[in-house]
């Protein structure tokens, strides 16, 4: 089983190099949820909604039995924490497993597991990520955060895209960490067009 992590902190100022495209999470100081994911297949669209997310102060756990659509993806159990210590700092995290991706004929690509970590104090904030058991990508031995992955269909164009570890700032400082975030291609010859992300967590310094 191929493990492979990642680990980053920057103050907030720092970071903003990431994809703006993304809707950051609301403005608090930590929010996680496992997964999202809109898929349009032959015009029909399905919309998972958001798995297990949690928000700190208001709920410190959640949890999702998992997800699927049939010839596009499957997710398995999902859980989330958002906790603050007596100190004020903040914990979020996020835990997926038994991600399966069968969107593009003949490339199945699975995750075993993933687990994402954000944590934050007035000062700094700092964020780390894990993926355990990749099958189906050919990746790098070090995977930076941003690091972009494309399967392509037969006709050569992009069947399937995965950007790991994706951030972004939002306008309140707050840091918008995607663990993993797949989007699939019709156009490239996958099954369907879908916005997939996997371990969205939010975080920002508390006060």
């Amino acid at each position: 089983m191929r493990l492979v992590s990642m680990v980053g902190a920057a103050s907030l100022a720092m970071v903003g190099l990431a994809p703006a495209a993304l809707a950051a999470p609301d403005a608090i100081d930590g929010t996680a949820t496992a997964a999202t994911a809109k898929v349009n297949k032959a015009g029909t669209i399905s919309d998972s909604g958001p798995q297990a997310k949690c928000v700190v102060d208001e709920t410190s756990t959640a949890h999702s039995n998992g997800a699927a659509v049939s010839g596009v993806y499957r997710l398995g159990a999902s859980d989330t924490s958002c906790t603050r210590a007596q100190n004020r700092d903040v914990t979020v995290t996020a835990d997926e497993t038994r991600f399966q991706l069968d969107a593009v004929p003949d490339h199945l690509v699975r995750i075993a597991k993933l687990h994402g970590e954000c944590k934050s104090t007035p000062q700094n904030v700092s964020f780390s990520s894990s993926f355990e058991g990749i099958q189906g990508l050919d990746l790098p031995p070090k995977i930076d955060p941003g690091y972009t992955a494309e399967i392509k269909g037969k006709n050569g164009a992009t069947a399937a895209k995965f950007v790991f570890s994706e951030i972004t700032k939002n306008n309140n400082g707050e840091l918008n960490i995607n663990q993993l975030h797949v989007t699939t291609y019709a156009a490239g010859g996958a099954s369907a067009d879908s916005d997939i992300v996997l371990g969205n967590i939010g975080c920002s310094t508390t006060f």
